[in-house]
């Protein structure tokens, strides 16, 4: 009798040991997803704020979803953030099967693409990325980080136990070059201050007014229509105010010309750094993602010792 306990006993921990999540934390359903969107790095604030609607309402659709708050904006216009708060566990499925549902319906947008994973009570990790795991690439050269992020990014897309892969490289993105007639500016007896004043007019945050109420005042900001913000050629309708007269951007103060930027790296204090991220798949469990980065020795090339 005893022999048969021992053995029934043995043979149950090897069951459990095998079937239950080995990662470092099992993921947890916590009723709150986290996202971020990504889209081109040359997209206007405009279009962006059309695509998170897009995808705000795609999200709100859902039969698991209560509610969906989202925002962009800040310091780079072709991000955004979104915070999904699910129903109660009894009204919908795991997660996971959300978060793949919610996956296969946000392929429909095109140009922005929203990055989901559930939010966990604790998380490990000082860099922000966009999905649950996330290698860095470190280099004193830019050049080598650039090149091989790329690499990497391929060999992990042939991991059928993740999606969800990023990278924190924005490339192509668009940036207006300002140059400023100086000479023609001294003929005219103009000074930078009067063309800095009459930029910011246009594109920046002039408040002119405010209004007050009761309970509240607002501020009236004085900028051009939105349809100029588009373009560049905008520059060559704005005029200077001198004494007298009027000078033409184009023609006496400052000519624009658009150019696309160089690709773009994070910085550390060791160097330049990239990280591409990917999450498990939802036929991956936790305990499953150390397989793919022992395969990717295989698949990847040899790296210079420079990274």
């Amino acid at each position: 009798m005893l022999l048969l306990i021992l053995s029934g006993s043995t043979a149950l921990n090897f069951y459990l040991f095998n079937i239950i999540p080995k990662g470092f934390f099992p993921q947890q359903d916590s009723g709150t997803l986290l996202g971020g969107v990504q889209a081109d790095p040359g997209i206007s604030f405009q279009l962006m704020r059309k695509k998170l609607a897009q995808i705000q309402t795609i999200v709100q659709n859902d039969s698991a979803v209560d509610t969906v708050v989202a925002n962009t904006g800040g310091r780079q216009t072709n991000s955004g953030n979104v915070w999904v708060t699910l129903k109660p566990l009894q009204q919908r499925d795991s997660v996971a099967t959300v978060t793949a549902r919610l996956r296969e319906k946000l392929s429909q947008v095109s140009g922005a693409r929203l990055y989901l994973q559930p939010m966990q009570d604790i998380h490990i990790g000082g860099r922000q990325s966009l999905s649950q795991y996330q290698f860095t690439l470190q280099a004193d050269d830019p050049g080598l980080v650039l090149a091989w992020t790329s690499k990497l990014v391929e060999a992990l897309r042939r991991c059928p136990e993740l999606t969800d892969l990023n990278s924190d490289q924005q490339q192509n993105g668009l940036q207006a070059d300002l140059k400023i007639d100086r000479l023609t500016m001294g003929r005219l007896g103009l000074f930078p201050g009067a063309v800095d004043n009459t930029l910011y007019d246009a594109f920046g945050e002039r408040q002119v007014s405010a209004i007050y109420n009761a309970m509240n005042q607002y501020a009236v900001v004085m900028e051009v229509a939105p349809e100029y913000w588009q373009n560049p050629e905008t520059l060559q309708k704005l005029y200077v105010s001198t004494s007298g007269q009027i000078a033409s951007g184009t023609q006496t103060s400052n000519v624009v010309s658009g150019t696309v930027t160089a690709p773009s790296t994070a910085s550390t204090n060791s160097g330049n750094t990239a990280s591409p991220a990917g999450s498990a798949a939802a036929s991956a469990s936790s305990g499953n993602t150390a397989g793919p980065s022992r395969r990717l020795r295989c698949s990847l090339p040899p790296i210079r010792s420079g990274l």
